[in-house]
C-alpha cells in the first residue's frame, strides 16, 4: 500500500481523529518509560550499596564517573534499535518484539541488584537497555502505523504526553521509593514489564494494513532513498542528548551543589519533565492545523538552548531559580518533541515505519549516549560549564536544521520565517 492511498483512505473515514489503539500504545509506553525513570534518583546510593561500605564510601568523583558510564552504556544499548527496526519491517511483526523485550527487562532488573562488580553491572545494563528499546521503539512504530497526515502530530503529542508523564511522575516518586529500600525501584521496574507482557498478549495485534514486506537491503538503503529524514533525525539527536544530560547531571547537581535527599532530587527532576505533559498534545493539535511543524520546532529549540545555557550559572545561586529554569526548559521541550516525531512520518511509506523509526531513534540514541558523557566529563570542571555547553549544542544544531528545512522541497508548504 502506498502512502498516498493509505492517507486518502484514513482521511475519508476518520479525518484527524485519534485512534483508540494509540491511547493504549501510549499507555504501554508510559509503563515502559516509568519503569526506567524510577531508577534515576538514587544511583549514588545504589553504587555504594553494591560496591562500597559505610566505612569506605565512594568519593564524589568516583560516583560521577560511575553514573556517567552507567547511563552512557545503557543509552548505547539503544543502538540495537536499528536491528529491531529491520526485523520489524521485514517480518511485519510488532507484538512478539514487545513481549520478548519486556520479559528480558523483568529478569535483568533483578539481576542488577546482585551484581558482584561494576563491570558485570554495566554489561547487564547494556543488555537490559537493548530489550527496553525493543519495547518502546516498537510501540512507537505501532503509533506511526495508526497515523496519517491528518492526525500524526496529535498522535505524537499524545505519545509525548504519556512519555512526559512517565518521566515526570517516575522521577518525582523515584527517590521516595528508594528511601524504602535502595533496590526497591529495580524490583518495581521488573513488575511493570510483567504488566506490559500481560496486556500485550491480550490486546496487541500486528497491523493488517501493511501488506508489503521490506527486504533487509531496502531497509538499509532507506536513508539513501529518502535523505530528508535526516532533518527530524538531527532534531531527535539533540533532544535525546539533553534528555541523557539532564537525567545524569540534575541528580548530581542536587546532590553536590544543593545537598538534597533522594526524594527531593526526584521531585525536582520530575518537575522539569512534567511541562511536556501539559503542552505536548495542544502543540501537536496546532501542528496538524494552523502552525505546521517548523514554527514550534524553531521557537522551542531556540528558547530551550538559551534557557539551558544559563541554568548552571543562575541555578547555582538559588534552588528556587534552578527549579524555575528546569520548568521553563520543560515547556520549551514540549514545543519541540511532538513536531519532531511527527516530522518522521512525512517522508516514508507505512511499510517503512519500523526502519524509519529505527534510524530516527539511532540518531536519538547517539545523542542520549553522548549526553551523560558530555555532562559527566564537563561536570568534573564545573556544572556551569556543563549546562552552557549543552545549551550551545542546542543552538548550533538549530542553525543547521533551519538551513536544511529551507532547502528541502518537502517544506514548501510549511510557514516561512
Amino acid at each position: 500500500m502506498t502512502l498516498k492511498k493509505f492517507v486518502m483512505e484514513r482521511n475519508q473515514n476518520k479525518p484527524g481523529k485519534i485512534e483508540k489503539r494509540v491511547l493504549f500504545y501510549s499507555f504501554l509506553i508510559f509503563l515502559s518509560i516509568f519503569a526506567n525513570t524510577i531508577l534515576t534518583s538514587n544511583k549514588s546510593e545504589f553504587f555504594n550499596a553494591l560496591f562500597a561500605s559505610v566505612a569506605d564510601p565512594l568519593t564524589d568523583d568516583q560516583v560521577k564517573i560511575m553514573v556517567s558510564l552507567f547511563d552512557s552504556i545503557y543509552y548505547a544499548s539503544f543502538l540495537i534499535g536499528i536491528v529491531i527496526g529491520i526485523v520489524s519491517d521485514s517480518s511485519g511483526k510488532r507484538k512478539i518484539l514487545i513481549i520478548i523485550g519486556s520479559a528480558g527487562c523483568s529478569v535483568l532488573f533483578v539481576c542488577m541488584t546482585i551484581s558482584p562488580t561494576f563491570l558485570i553491572l554495566v554489561i547487564l545494563r547494556f543488555i537490559q537497555g537493548s530489550f527496553h528499546v525493543g519495547v518502546w521503539q516498537t510501540l512507537m512504530v505501532l503509533i506511526l502505523d495508526e497515523s496519517d497526515s491528518s492526525n500524526r502530530a496529535k498522535h505524537m503529542g499524545l505519545f509525548t504526553m504519556f512519555l512526559g508523564m512517565a518521566m515526570g511522575l517516575g522521577t518525582m516518586i523515584s527517590g521516595f521509593i528508594a528511601q524504602v529500600h535502595v533496590f526497591l525501584p529495580y524490583y518495581i521496574a521488573g513488575g511493570f514489564y510483567l504488566i506490559i507482557i500481560i496486556l500485550s498478549l491480550i490486546f496487541i495485534h500486528d497491523p493488517n494494513h501493511i501488506k508489503t514486506r521490506i527486504s533487509i537491503s531496502e531497509s538499509v538503503q532507506l536513508l539513501k532513498k529518502e535523505p530528508g529524514i535526516i532533518i527530524p533525525c538531527i532534531f531527535n539527536f539533540v533532544d535525546r542528548l539533553h534528555m541523557g544530560f539532564l537525567v545524569t547531571i540534575v541528580p548530581l547537581f542536587l546532590t553536590q551543589v544543593f545537598p538534597l535527599r533522594e526524594g527531593l532530587r526526584g521531585m525536582i527532576l520530575g518537575l522539569g519533565a512534567l511541562p511536556q505533559l501539559i503542552v505536548a498534545y495542544p502543540v501537536g493539535k496546532k501542528c496538524d492545523s494552523s502552525w505546521g511543524l517548523n514554527k514550534p520546532l524553531i521557537i522551542g529549540s531556540l528558547s530551550y538552548g538559551l534557557i539551558l545555557s544559563v541554568t548552571g550559572v543562575l541555578g547555582s545561586l538559588n534552588l528556587g531559580l534552578f527549579i524555575a529554569l528546569l520548568i521553563l526548559g520543560g515547556v520549551s521541550m514540549g514545543f519541540t518533541t511532538p513536531p519532531t516525531n511527527a516530522l518522521l512520518g512525512e517522508f516514508v511509506d507505512p511499510e517503512h515505519n519500523g526502519m524509519a523509526t529505527a534510524v530516527f531513534n539511532l540518531f536519538g540514541n547517539l545523542g542520549i549516549v553522548l549526553g551523560p558523557l558530555v555532562g559527566g566529563l564537563l561536570a568534573l570542571f564545573s556544572y556551569q560549564l556543563s549546562f552552557f555547553v549543552a545549551g550551545m549544542i542546542e543552538l548550533s544544531t538549530l542553525v543547521l536544521n533551519v538551513m536544511l528545512i529551507k532547502s528541502h522541497p518537502a517544506y514548501t508548504h510549511q510557514p516561512k520565517f
